[in-house]
């Protein structure tokens, strides 16, 4: 899917092209060159220092506030603070932990890079006494922070965005019956797209774009069935 996007913006890009210059041209894509663009930065950073990224364990984080910690319910809440010093003090006040505002091994990002095993332990014991949705309260009524629900699969249909933006439709499969289905995820104001059917089987719908679009007779059909041509 994610070469498939990358795809569709080249064909855009040459479609440009060829309104400026009036020439068309081959465009390549590559499931491998769109993950290695997709993790450019790092990736980037990587060939440029010599310094192989690895994986980051979240037990051993640089920065606290950039890290996910599991609540009580077994549930998880992310947090994408990378200035950790602005944030720290609302962080705190949520958290019910002003006294680390004054902890010299917190009191600011340095220190807290250098300690951040114990305190990212501490917090594990914080987090995890609470529910997540009651953290989530703290977190809106505290301030200003970068911060998200880790959501699964069974989450989506309940969340407000999904609601609002209509990315989940109702579908009745052939099969399966009743059921929710992505929607596109581009909106057109002018000509909204919708999810109406499955993709088709094999060879589902060659009859009808043959005789009601091309304007195949059933004589043609059948000897492009003779032939093996089509199924």
């Amino acid at each position: 899917q994610i070469s498939g996007i990358m795809l569709s913006y080249g064909i855009l890009g040459a479609l440009m092209a060829r309104e400026r210059f009036g020439k068309g041209q081959k465009v390549d894509v590559s499931h491998l060159g769109s993950m290695m663009w997709l993790g450019g930065n790092k990736y980037g950073i990587a060939l440029l220092t010599g310094n192989n990224p690895g994986r980051q364990d979240r037990r051993s984080a640089r920065n606290a506030l950039w890290n996910a910690y599991k609540c009580q319910d077994d549930k998880w809440i992310a947090f994408s603070m990378n200035q950790s010093d602005r944030y720290w003090p609302d962080f705190c006040k949520a958290i019910s932990r002003p006294d680390l505002l004054e902890d010299e091994r917190y009191n600011n990002m340095e220190v807290r890079a250098e300690n951040k095993v114990e305190l990212i332990q501490l917090l594990d014991e914080i987090f995890i006494a609470k529910p997540r949705e009651e953290w989530e309260k703290l977190m809106n009524e505290t301030g200003s922070m970068i911060w998200e629900r880790v959501q699964d699969v069974w989450d989506l249909p309940n969340d407000p965005q999904v609601i609002e933006n209509n990315y989940l439709v109702d579908f009745e499969h052939p099969v399966l019956g009743d059921t929710k289905w992505l929607q596109t995820p581009v909106g057109f104001s002018a000509t909204p797209v919708s999810t109406r059917k499955m993709a088709p089987e094999l060879g589902e719908d060659t009859e009808n774009i043959l005789v009601d679009v091309l304007g195949y007779s059933w004589d043609d059909i059948a000897a492009l069935q003779d032939e093996h041509v089509i199924l």
